[in-house]
């Protein structure tokens, strides 16, 4: 389930799942979103505290004015 995160006019997309340690954290890169991790994501979740986000302008997150 996508969780939107938002400070003023600014919006970012994020999922979460799993526990356990360490957590991991997954940011895409440029030209990317955040489901470009779905495997690893769902495959960690299984014994860790997984985070992946969508930075803005990408994905769901709001793009810069």
């Amino acid at each position: 389930m996508t969780d939107l995160l938002t400070r003023g006019d600014v919006s970012l997309a994020y999922e979460t799942a799993g526990a356990g340690e360490p957590g991991m954290v997954f940011v895409h890169g440029w030209c990317c979103d955040r489901t470009y991790f779905a495997p690893q994501f769902h495959h960690f979740a299984a014994d860790h505290s997984v985070l992946t986000i969508d930075l803005r302008g990408h994905g769901e997150s709001s793009a810069p004015d």
